[in-house]
């Protein structure tokens, strides 16, 4: 049987997470931290490693939850993103059954539906996301157990980020999303940055810490946090201020969309 390698991914380069030295050490029914290791076109199985002792398998059906449907999933090269953008990465996974061939088959498909369950009946609630892509509509993330939702960019902030790629980085942790909603047509959240942070109640005449996001005609968009922007006047004494520095600020006046403010110092 020809194992194909995906993205150049060696066994041999993988580590473990934990110093099992046999299999005497799981049960059935474990939930455990393993590295996604290569795709076996011939088995349709997904080969990962435990330990450098132990090795395991999870049938590719059993990757994804809500489950998903391919007209082509034969080949490696065919793989969708998803998975693709998982290979060498610790996930987590459930041991189903133990094989005489020495092998320990996992289910994704379970921890993953506890965890959509689970965050299905936390509406409302503040979770920490990862950045895992980054598009022209909007970052998506991470936010538990390979649970993926997209963050439209009318989201991440109350200003409009000019590019997405200046203010986000693949691998990028988020301390705070908030779960809006769930799409049970699309089997995604609805999350929101900036509905993570309540708005700050600002006083006149008094210093903030701001971010710089961007420029506009005698001015410059900036935020507190996401749930708080606002602009600073510049002027030609104003120095060159780029998108993403920190600046200190004066908050001048209070307006229903946000605040202006003048620079202080950088």
């Amino acid at each position: 049987m020809e194992n194909k390698i995906v993205q150049g991914i060696r066994p041999e380069r993988l580590y473990s997470m934990t110093e099992l030295e046999n299999k005497d050490d799981l049960r059935i029914g474990d939930v455990i931290a393993v590295i996604l290791d290569y795709y076996d076109s011939e088995s349709n199985r997904l080969s990962v490693t435990i330990s450098p002792q132990l090795h395991g398998f999870i049938q590719f059906d059993n990757f994804f939850y809500p489950p998903l449907s391919l007209t082509d999933n034969a080949e490696y090269h065919n793989l969708p993103k998803e998975v693709n953008s998982t290979f060498s990465k610790k996930i987590t996974a459930q041991i189903v059954a133990f094989h005489e061939d020495g092998s320990i088959e996992l289910d994704r498909r379970i921890v993953m539906q506890s965890a959509y369950e689970k965050l299905v009946n936390s509406i409302g609630s503040i979770v920490e996301a990862t950045v895992e892509n980054i598009h022209n509509s909007g970052i998506f993330v991470d936010i538990g157990n390979g649970v993926r939702s997209l963050i439209r960019e009318k989201e991440c902030s109350s200003a409009k980020y000019s590019p997405f790629s200046d203010f986000f980085r693949i691998g990028q942790i988020i301390p705070k999303v908030k779960i809006l909603s769930f799409d049970s047509q699309t089997n995604r959240f609805n999350l929101s940055i900036k509905r993570a942070y309540e708005r700050q109640v600002l006083k006149p005449y008094t210093s903030e810490r701001v971010k710089v996001l961007g420029t506009i005609p005698g001015g410059r968009f900036v935020e507190i946090d996401p749930g708080n922007v606002g602009i600073m006047d510049v002027d030609e004494n104003t120095p060159m201020l780029e998108q993403g520095s920190y600046v200190w600020v004066c908050i001048r006046k209070i307006t229903p969309k946000g605040f202006r403010c003048d620079f202080v110092c950088d």
